[in-house]
C-alpha cells in the first residue's frame, strides 16, 4: 500500500528532509545569492517571504538580523532578534539562544525587546536556573509594559520567584499585590 500510493515519497521523506535540511526553500537559496552579491533589499524581499511561507526559519531570520546589522536598522534587528529568540525557545535550543542573546546584549543597536519576547527570556533563565536574570526580565516587562497582559504574568512569575528561589518576602508579596491590581 505504501508503494502504491507512494506515501514514502509523498508525505515522509519531504518531512524528513526539510528537519535535516537537505531540502531549504528556494526563495532562501536565490536570498543568500543576493545577500552574498551584496543586493540587500531583494534579498530581504525573498526572505521575507521565506518566513511568512514557516514562521520558524531561523536561518532566514538569522540573515534578516544579519543584514538589518549591515544596514544600522536597529528597529529591524530588534525586531528580527525577537523573532530569532521566540523560535528557539519553542524549539529549546538552549545553547544557541544564550549565544545569541549574548550577541544581542553586547550589539550598539540592542533597544528594549517586547513584553512577549521577554517573559520567554525570563522562562528561559528562570527554567536553566538564573533567578536573578529571569527576574530582572520579568521586571523589565513590569516597568516597559505595565498596561500589557503579558505584565500579570510577569508579576505572578516574580512573586513565585521571590516567595520560592529568591528568599525575599517583601518583594514577594509586593509583586502579588501589584499583580492583583
Amino acid at each position: 500500500g505504501m508503494k502504491k500510493f507512494q506515501i514514502e515519497e509523498r508525505f515522509i521523506a519531504p518531512k524528513i528532509e526539510k528537519k535535516v535540511g537537505l531540502a531549504q526553500h528556494p526563495d532562501f537559496l536565490r536570498a543568500m545569492n543576493l545577500s552574498e552579491q551584496e543586493n540587500y533589499p531583494d534579498a530581504l524581499i525573498l526572505l521575507h517571504r521565506v518566513v511568512r511561507d514557516d514562521p520558524n526559519h531561523l536561518e532566514a531570520y538569522l540573515e534578516m538580523r544579519r543584514i538589518a546589522e549591515l544596514n544600522k536598522d536597529a528597529t529591524s534587528y530588534n525586531k528580527f532578534s525577537a523573532a530569532i529568540f521566540d523560535i528557539l525557545l519553542r524549539t529549546r535550543d538552549w545553547d544557541l539562544l544564550l549565544d545569541l542573546y549574548q550577541q544581542y546584549q553586547n550589539s550598539p543597536f540592542r533597544q528594549p525587546l517586547l513584553a512577549k519576547s521577554l517573559l520567554g527570556l525570563g522562562t528561559f533563565f528562570e527554567e536553566t536556573l538564573d533567578f536573578r536574570s529571569a527576574a530582572q526580565h520579568y521586571e523589565e516587562v513590569t516597568v516597559n509594559y505595565p498596561q500589557d497582559p503579558v505584565s500579570l504574568r510577569a508579576y505572578s512569575k516574580l512573586a513565585r520567584l521571590y516567595f520560592e528561589k529568591m528568599p525575599d518576602r517583601e518583594k514577594a508579596i509586593e509583586n502579588f499585590w501589584r499583580s492583583y491590581h
